[in-house]
């Protein structure tokens, strides 16, 4: 079958795109601009390139080098990139030129996001020559040229990064072992509570528009609702 596919929210397709070339190893896309006439996705991964696909036209229309592989976008005013060895790239959303690249991790980048100003990721670093989990989160400021702001310890090994849509610096951050905490990200601050997810290892986190629900996936094809209230 096609390697990408859009359906509606009902399950019905509305488009399949058959690039393999470009789809081929695919760990991460997002939106590069969600307009009804000209909605762009960029998708990355095990791939030495980064595609920008016109999701009407039914076609790529930009490819960038990707420096060995991307593990993560997420567009803001910039589409930030996550690379799989290391570096973070903030590329022009429209022709994905690069405009700023710094290293985040010495190893690949497990997962990022961005809110305002605020940069996230999480990652692995280097060792011995063995690759290891980076107990700790590291912010980026990226007003003007990107810098780092702090290293917050997670020491149960952070692999899944979320903000929660409904504050202006709330973090989700979670485990692939199911163990999630909160943190504030403006205060450089973990919040008190540390709760696990029973579930296999876990593998994508989301939070709902109202900031009130989350949903886990897990290795397993299961997914996991968490409330911060019981259903009345």
């Amino acid at each position: 079958g096609a390697p990408l596919g859009v359906p509606t929210r009902g399950g019905i397709p509305l488009l399949t795109l058959s690039a393999e070339a470009e789809c081929k190893g695919m760990l991460c896309m997002d939106f590069a601009s969600k307009g009804a006439h000209a909605p762009m996705l960029c998708v990355g991964g095990n791939s030495p390139t980064l595609s920008l696909i016109d999701l009407v036209a039914q076609r790529v229309v930009v490819t960038a080098d990707a420096d060995g592989g991307t593990s993560g976008l997420k567009a803001s005013r910039l589409m930030v990139c996550g690379g799989l060895n290391g570096d973070v790239q903030l590329r022009d959303p429209r022709s994905l030129h690069s405009q700023f690249r710094f290293s985040a991790h010495t190893g690949p980048v497990l997962a990022l996001d961005v809110k305002g100003d605020l940069l996230v990721t999480c990652g692995m670093s280097l060792f011995r020559r063995e690759y290891t989990l980076e107990p700790a989160i590291k912010v980026f400021d990226l007003r003007r040229a990107p810098r780092p702001l702090a290293s917050l310890p997670f020491h149960l090994g952070p692999a899944l990064l979320k903000y929660n849509p409904k504050f202006s610096s709330t973090l989700v951050v979670a485990s692939t072992a199911g163990a999630f905490q909160h943190y504030d990200i403006g205060g450089l601050l973990a919040m008190p509570g540390v709760y696990t997810v029973n579930a296999g290892p876990l593998t994508a986190v989301d939070v709902s528009a109202s900031g009130e629900m989350m949903c886990f996936g897990d290795a397993d094809g299961g997914l996991y609702l968490w409330a911060d209230r019981r259903p009345s």
